[in-house]
Formats: C-alpha cells, sequence, structure tokens
C-alpha cells in the first residue's frame, strides 16, 4: 500500500469517516501482543475479524501498518507513529465513556448549591463534607446570597465560591 497518498496536510474526510474506533482498538491490540492470533486471544474474537478489520483500516487509510511474518507482526517507524496517535485515541475515547457513564449515574459532573443561613449552623457542613468525599468527580460550587437572589440565581446566576 501507499504511503504517501497525497500531501500529509490534506484531510480526506471520506477516509476519516471510515475508520471506526474499534479499527484502532484491534490495530492497537495487535501492536501490544505481537500478532494477530494473540491479539485476537486477548480480545476474545476470531483471528479472522481481527485480521480483516485491520486489512480494512490499512486500506481505508492508504499504507499498511504492519509488515506481517511468521513470527507475528511488526511496525515500522512511520506506522508507530500512527499505532501512537491510535493509541491516544482509544484512551480518549475510554476516558469519554467512562465521563459520560458515571455523569449518566450522577456520579460526576457540576452541583451548584445555594443557601442564605451561615454553613456553620444545622447539619449542612456536615452533609457536604460527606457529599464531596462520596462523589470526588463532583464539582460542588456554593453559593451564598440572600433568599431572593437565591430565587433568581438560574436567570441571574449570582458569584460562584468553590467548596
Amino acid at each position: 500500500m501507499d504511503h504517501n497518498s497525497g500531501s500529509r496536510n490534506t484531510v480526506l474526510p471520506s477516509r476519516i469517516s471510515a475508520v471506526d474506533v474499534q479499527h484502532l482498538r484491534y490495530a492497537v491490540a495487535a501492536a501490544d501482543h505481537g500478532g494477530f492470533r494473540r491479539a485476537a486471544e486477548a480480545l476474545v474474537l476470531r483471528q479472522s475479524t481481527l485480521s480483516r478489520s485491520i486489512r480494512q483500516l490499512e486500506e481505508r487509510i492508504g499504507m499498511t501498518v504492519f509488515s506481517r511474518s511468521s513470527g507475528g507482526v511488526r511496525a515500522t517507524e512511520a506506522e508507530r507513529d500512527l499505532l501512537r496517535v491510535a493509541r491516544s485515541i482509544v484512551e480518549q475515547m475510554v476516558t469519554l465513556l467512562t465521563t459520560a457513564h458515571s455523569t449518566g449515574r450522577g456520579e460526576s459532573g457540576r452541583l451548584a448549591i445555594g443557601f442564605y443561613t451561615s454553613l456553620s449552623t444545622g447539619n449542612l457542613r456536615a452533609t457536604l463534607a460527606d457529599y464531596t468525599q462520596r462523589f470526588p468527580q463532583i464539582d460542588v460550587g456554593m453559593i451564598e446570597s440572600s433568599r431572593t437572589r437565591l430565587v433568581t440565581a438560574p436567570q441571574h446566576p449570582a458569584g460562584r465560591a468553590r467548596s
């Protein structure tokens, strides 16, 4: 396959949209395991499925990702650059999905709390301390203001003090 199919700075949207994260994930696994068979075993899928997906990736990006031999697969320097970026994309997707999942379960995100009495009265301080320990991924913002300003805060946000 051709390594120089066009200018390096030319973005080919049709090729980009044809590559999915699964292609990249399989290529990274093959590089990590040094072969299609071992990567397929680690991913719990058939070697032919992995091999076909990597061949599709190579066709879609217009370059050979791996040099194949009976001893496994090996990437050249140019392919290692591609695999390094692919690994970053896969890791970012894992982070994206993990964050989305925890946000969807209410375990991360932002919580704004408005209060008009001192935090030293009642159980609010202890409750907030417990909450922030249980859900460290949630950014808790507190707004101390008059009752009237707090009621209108969604329309006119008051200054926010972080806990």
